[in-house]
């Protein structure tokens, strides 16, 4: 702090080493103070009077317990919220059959036998897409996108670990000591409350080649189904992951 002479218009003026160390934060861009997430304004000189001093304090006062009071909450809610372990296990087609009330026994029978026949694809595995795999196209003059990691909060920092080592184990993810391109990754949890490893690659993407792909509506697609009894949805294990790269896409993904 600066201990102004006797004719300086200013009450005492604040060093940058007490406004750091302090954490206020001065926006000439926005004529406006930050401090302890509370946002002032700047005034014109002799705008502050005793009173205006006062209120302003008590405002501040009220502001702090708020955010503290919100930010309390907020861990509170980060301390629920549990992510659970994947587990991915073989489905029970004869169990699946019989919770199908609606149907007929006869109907029942028949839909047990087609899904025996394909029981492979309930085994609760990763598949393997057949065909080609996906080629990444870099625009002329790309230059790799290096992004910090995301900060894993502690509560979920093994079950991160432990997801991690899972994909490696089945060679999903192959771990790297240095690479040109990095896109920070988390999780988040799924409906059912286990782990889901989400990658954020705006940095990558805008640096592709866009080759635009119509996705059919639903509403389009139930048109364009006639005379159909019965519409069946299914949920692929670890559908994202069953599509290969190739060798080159590899290296920036």
């Amino acid at each position: 702090m600066y201990q102004k002479p006797s004719k300086d218009k200013y009450d005492f003026i604040l060093g940058r080493d007490l406004l750091q160390e302090i954490g206020l934060d001065i926006h000439y861009s926005t004529s406006q103070f930050a401090w302890d997430n509370i946002i002032v304004d700047m005034v014109p000189f002799r705008y502050w009077t005793k009173k205006k001093i006062e209120n302003t304090a008590k405002t501040w006062n009220v502001k702090r317990l708020e955010s503290q009071t919100m930010h309390a909450t907020a861990a509170n809610k980060l301390r629920v919220t549990e992510i659970k372990p994947t587990e991915y296990k073989p489905i029970n087609i004869k169990e699946i059959v019989q919770k199908q009330t609606h149907l007929a026994p006869a109907k029942c029978n028949q839909l047990q036998t087609m899904l025996l026949d394909f029981q492979d694809l309930f085994k609760g595995q990763r598949g393997n897409y057949n065909g080609e795999p996906i080629r990444l196209e870099l625009l002329p003059g790309s230059k790799p996108f290096y992004a910090k990691p995301f900060s894993i909060p502690k509560a979920y920092q093994q079950v991160t670990r432990d997801e991690i080592a899972r994909l490696e184990s089945i060679s999903l993810l192959t771990k790297v000591t240095a690479a040109e391109w990095a896109a920070p990754t988390c999780i988040i949890p799924k409906k059912n409350q286990t782990v889901r490893v989400i990658t954020d690659f705006r940095g990558l993407n805008k640096c592709l080649k866009q080759n635009p792909f119509h996705m059919p509506k639903i509403p389009d697609i139930f048109q364009g189904m006639e005379k159909f009894r019965y519409a069946t949805t299914i949920d692929l294990n670890m559908g994202y992951y069953s599509i290969p790269l190739s060798e080159k896409a590899k290296n920036s993904a």
